[in-house]
């Protein structure tokens, strides 16, 4: 992606949905706090060197009628996670941008743009809560 410019039309309130699976290096139980919690492989994007993270955008979502189920609908084994967009853009070593990008099968999608290190993935994994826990997939 070119030099990308932060949506300004996207507010800091905003939730970002991200799409978690329920695979051990993505979702893991931690025995010190007795539950399911994410991993910063959530958070990790090999394909473009995490510099995009692929996203849906809560705002449009709920007020097109949809559900966070609705995200994971078609996608059995995963789950949905929140975080804000105040938290990529204010709350992280290095500053994100986030952007719409509607895809065929996703008109709500968006990208977190920027470096993340794992400081970053590590931000984004304490400032996001769990809101459709990840269902056990439909092949195990």
């Amino acid at each position: 992606m070119s030099e990308v410019v932060d949506d300004e039309s996207i507010s800091d309130s905003d939730g970002l949905l991200r799409r978690v699976p329920f695979w051990p290096s993505m979702y893991k139980f931690d025995h010190n706090i007795q539950r399911y919690r994410l991993t910063t492989a959530c958070f990790s994007d090999k394909e473009t060197k995490d510099e995009e993270l692929s996203i849906t955008l809560e705002a449009p979502l709920l007020s097109g009628k949809m559900t966070h189920k609705d995200i994971v609908r078609n996608h059995s084994g995963f789950g949905v996670a929140k975080f804000t967009a105040a938290l990529a853009r204010h709350e992280v070593s290095v500053s994100q941008k986030i952007v719409k990008d509607p895809t065929p099968d996703d008109e709500f999608h968006g990208l977190v743009v920027g470096k993340k290190p794992k400081s970053v993935k590590k931000a984004f994994v304490k400032g996001s809560l769990i809101v459709v826990e990840p269902s056990k997939p439909d092949y195990l």
